[in-house]
């Protein structure tokens, strides 16, 4: 993806807010398969798991690099691809969207076991404010779920294991520079 603040990008978040201020959406499901080396790919059973009771009034939230291999059954006016791939970035982005919809009430995070305390951590720094000064939210209250995909034991499971431990025990001020300079 371009870089943002371009006129390809602004154009593409747009077009995602449209989407998100449909008055019958009140969920948001929230997808964090990174394609690390294939590890979570949806299969059709997973789409059906995630999506269940609520195809309807439902906007699925994605990265282009969560949607390399595998796309839901749904329409487009219910799928918002990101233009951020960074995780900071991308709860950033999302936050964007949720704001403008006050019919969100519901929030669904799909991760899988690897990352799943990085996305934790990540959704509070993001929607909590408090070290993001920068960021103002206001005092809606959203329901979270989480649902957790279990990957089988491999090499590149245990690589990014361990990536995501090194990650979490940076301090949040290194976290953040590193994700801007990125």
């Amino acid at each position: 993806m371009k870089e943002e603040g371009n006129d390809f990008s602004d154009e593409i978040l747009e077009q995602n807010l449209s989407k998100i201020t449909d008055p019958t959406i009140d969920t948001v499901v929230i997808m964090f398969p990174y394609n690390q080396h294939n590890l979570f790919v949806p299969g059709e059973e997973d789409w059906r798991r995630i999506l269940k009771d609520t195809k309807e009034n439902v906007i699925i939230i994605a990265s282009p690099n969560g949607l390399k291999k595998s796309r839901p059954d749904i329409p487009g006016s219910r799928l918002i691809i990101t233009v951020n791939e960074m995780i900071l970035k991308y709860w950033e982005e999302i936050r964007s969207y949720v704001e403008v919809s006050p019919n969100i009430r519901y929030i669904k995070i799909v991760s899988s076991d690897i990352d799943i305390e990085r996305v934790k951590r990540d959704y509070n720094l993001v929607f909590s404010g408090s070290v993001l000064s920068d960021l103002v939210f206001s005092d809606i209250e959203f329901e979270i779920s989480y649902l957790t995909a279990i990957i089988p034991g491999s090499f590149w499971k245990r690589v990014y294991q361990v990536r995501e431990k090194l990650v979490l025990m940076l301090p949040i001020g290194l976290y953040e520079a590193l994700g801007k300079a990125r």
